[in-house]
């Protein structure tokens, strides 16, 4: 089953400050780091990198370090450069599969009100059926790497969106699932340590936090 997650991620005035370097970006085409053919694919544009795409950069990650929600489903060991896309009058991504090396799951931070643009929706085959989504400014969506996808052509107004991929820690997502079980078991429980060892010890989220480090123990020393 596909993993989705929508949210809110950015902030109003984080939101403001990416736009107001949209607004004298410099765009163009990155042939060069796309597989052979998804280059067809790619109709739109990208921001040419800059001090103000790698502030923008520096917002996005920012936003995604405090994003608990993301932490507990991906398990993140690294991710990608930003991509700032474009998408304008007649533009789109035509369907295709993100390439195997971006990582485990992708990620679009959604940057104009779906007010402002036509068409333009990240569309993705899911369970059989086309699921479209065009999210509010500053909100995010995550899913599994690999998902077939396009961004539907724009037929007025501009589209701005974010990309990126992450690989996750756990490369087997039977073990993410484990892992964030044990964390929502975690939040139905006190926390309350204290000095008293045998205490501690015997305490139900004390012993499911051991559980969970002895866990990635194995996989960060693996």
């Amino acid at each position: 089953m596909t993993t989705l997650y929508h949210r809110p991620l950015l902030t109003n005035d984080e939101l403001t400050e990416i736009h107001q370097i949209i607004e004298k970006a410099q765009w163009g085409r990155h042939d060069s780091v796309l597989q052979e053919y998804l280059v067809t694919h790619q109709k739109n544009s990208e921001m040419v990198w800059s001090e103000g795409k790698a502030r923008i950069a520096e917002i996005a990650m920012a936003a995604i370090n405090r994003d608990n929600g993301f932490r507990d489903m991906v398990f993140p060991m690294q991710s990608t450069q930003i991509i700032v896309s474009k998408t304008e009058v007649n533009q789109g991504f035509k369907t295709h599969h993100d390439m195997p090396s971006n990582g485990d799951y992708s990620t679009t931070i959604f940057l104009s009100d779906p007010a402002a643009y036509k068409g333009g929706e990240l569309t993705m085959f899911l369970g059989g059926t086309e699921q479209k989504f065009a999210l509010p400014a500053g909100h995010a969506l995550t899913y599994d790497t690999g998902v077939p996808h396009c961004v539907k052509e724009v037929t007025e107004g501009v589209r701005y969106a974010i990309v990126f991929w992450t690989t996750s820690l756990l490369r087997d997502s039977r073990w993410r699932e484990v892992i964030g079980d044990l964390r929502r078991a975690k939040k139905m429980l006190p926390r309350d340590y204290g000095y008293d060892l045998t205490e501690t010890t015997n305490d139900p989220h004390f012993i499911l936090q051991g559980v969970e480090n002895k866990i990635m123990r194995y996989f960060i020393n693996k």
